[in-house]
């Protein structure tokens, strides 16, 4: 097995996930980033959820790992994430984006600023946590 190249520092926030690659990636650190949301997904299935990937330090990878990370994202979208929000400032990379992930049947737009990306993904989130909450009171009386 070939070592990793690239990582992900992931935080999630609710239904919110913020994922912040670091380098370039092969397979293995794409794999990597499957294993976690297989793991995690549990947590934030039940109602819709959303991802934010900050590009900055985020070096590419060749058409096959960019492949998988679609693929990844097309999963995602057949397991209740909604939105995605990316962060970025390159043309190149926001034509990466476009090219490669566009079609994974998320509503996706890319920002140059997180806290505008940010925002927009509270907007659309915030409807669906009041709903669950209320959801979660009904069935805690119940």
């Amino acid at each position: 097995m070939a070592n990793q190249h690239g990582h992900t520092d992931i935080t999630r926030q609710g239904q919110l996930f913020i994922c912040r690659p670091q380098g370039g990636f092969n397979m293995e650190g794409a794999k990597e980033y499957e294993r976690y949301f297989a793991q995690e997904i549990a947590h934030v299935i039940a109602r819709p959820w959303a991802v934010m990937e900050v590009l900055d330090n985020f070096e590419t990878a060749g058409p096959e790992v960019m492949t998988r990370f679609g693929a990844q994202f097309a999963w995602a979208a057949q397991n209740n994430c909604q939105w995605l929000a990316v962060v970025s400032k390159s043309q190149m990379m926001n034509f990466l984006v476009e090219q490669y992930i566009g079609s994974s049947g998320l509503e996706m737009k890319i920002f140059d600023d997180e806290a505008a990306a940010l925002s927009w993904l509270e907007q659309h989130l915030s409807p669906t946590v009041s709903e669950s909450q209320a959801g979660i009171n009904q069935s805690k009386v119940s």
